[in-house]
């Protein structure tokens, strides 16, 4: 990329050194304006670096976007308007952490593993044209000739390879109103790292049931019956530990100090 052709994709609405000044001050609404005004002037050139570098990713360009972002919002700390151009500091950081997601999360397994995924992602889509919308580890077991702990580990597998979804947890009007596409989607995947390292907070029995009830990292969602059957966990202590993860979760020191911010 040349970067004599970047300003185009910039909006330059406002100016950088009042955006760096207004980041770097001590009053907390400044600084949450200055990242608005960068995000602002600065998507299109995110865009237009995964268009570019990113094409044949192009499937997963919301998440690239939302990683391009955080690559932009990273880039501030220590950017300097008086020895670069932002366009050439930023491009840095916004493909490192692309790269980054890339690297974890879309070629998270080899081929061979590819290949498998790829057959289990034909038979899920086989049996919800049966008419099972949301097909087990037993069902995928039986139509893939499998033994149901090999099916239970390829699901594990395809979602480890992807990022992971906690849109379940952020359903529930954690983001707040007024604000942005671009600023919602940063929000959102802010949001999604403190959730993960909260449900990963969890005591031992909480977190076994709210990874399985919400089919989080590898898992997939699961009935209560079906939750003590693969934990031990009794089966009327199900909704106990469930409601008390929850309540874990939404008491978050992380949690509760995004949402007051």
């Amino acid at each position: 990329m040349n970067d004599t052709n970047w300003g185009e994709y910039v909006m330059s609405k406002h100016d950088i050194f009042q955006i760096m000044n207004d980041y770097h001050s001590d009053n907390e609404i400044l600084k949450s304006e200055a990242k608005k005004a960068v995000i602002e002037d600065y998507s299109k050139f995110v865009s237009y670096i995964i268009k570019e570098k990113f094409y044949s990713y192009r499937k997963h360009w919301e998440d690239l976007f939302q990683c391009g972002i955080c690559g932009l919002l990273k880039a501030l700390e220590n950017y300097d308007p008086h020895f670069s151009k932002p366009t050439t500091y930023f491009y840095y950081f916004i493909v490192q952490e692309i790269n980054d997601f890339i690297s974890k999360y879309i070629e998270g397994t080899n081929r061979y593993y590819s290949r498998k995924v790829k057959s289990l992602d034909e038979s899920i889509l086989k049996l919800k044209r049966s008419g099972i919308p949301e097909p087990s580890a037993r069902e995928l077991a039986k139509v893939m000739n499998l033994k149901e702990t090999s099916a239970r580990n390829l699901i594990r597998i395809k979602h480890i390879s992807q990022p992971i979804s906690l849109d379940y947890l952020i359903e529930s009007n954690l983001l707040k109103d007024n604000q942005t596409y671009v600023e919602v989607l940063v929000e959102k995947r802010m949001l999604k790292e403190i959730l993960e390292k909260a449900v990963f907070s969890l005591p031992k029995n909480e977190k076994k049931v709210i990874e399985r009830k919400f089919g989080l990292f590898g898992h997939t969602k699961m009935t209560n019956q079906e939750i003590s059957v693969d934990t031990g966990i009794p089966s009327n202590m199900i909704n106990y530990y469930f409601k008390k993860g929850v309540r874990c979760i939404s008491k978050n020191a992380s949690l509760l100090s995004w949402r007051k911010s």
